[in-house]
């Protein structure tokens, strides 16, 4: 008897619109912690503004790091992608939560991307 090996595969959609909803909860809940923290325990410097010196300035990098990969290896979405109801998924398709290298991967690579436009022209 042969036995087959039956991987289930999720059907992806275009939902461009609610991937932008997600995205848009999110980083309003990390900006909102990150300016909290800034203004709460920032120093004045000489621009004008506050700065986060020392170790108390890796906690945004920390809380964003824990805000979107934390919570898709460990929950298997965001908070923004949960309101919408999306799950993201390795590239096969295969339905599984993510590992720490692909989401890392994932949610670096387009920062690093956003990084490089010029929103200043639109």
């Amino acid at each position: 008897m042969n036995e087959t090996k039956i991987i289930a595969k999720n059907k992806t959609e275009p939902n461009i619109g609610n991937r932008f909803v997600a995205g848009l909860v999110d980083y309003i809940i990390i900006f909102g912690v990150t300016f909290f923290l800034i203004f709460t325990f920032g120093e004045p410097n000489d621009e004008g503004g506050y700065s986060l010196n020392g170790l108390p300035g890796l906690i945004p990098i920390i809380f964003w790091l824990i805000m979107t990969v934390g919570l898709e290896i460990g929950f298997g979405a965001t908070i923004g992608n949960s309101l919408v109801g999306l799950k993201p998924i390795p590239k096969n398709g295969t339905n599984r939560k993510l590992t720490f290298g692909e989401s890392f991967k994932d949610i670096y690579l387009t920062q690093l991307i956003c990084s490089f436009l010029d929103w200043s022209e639109l």
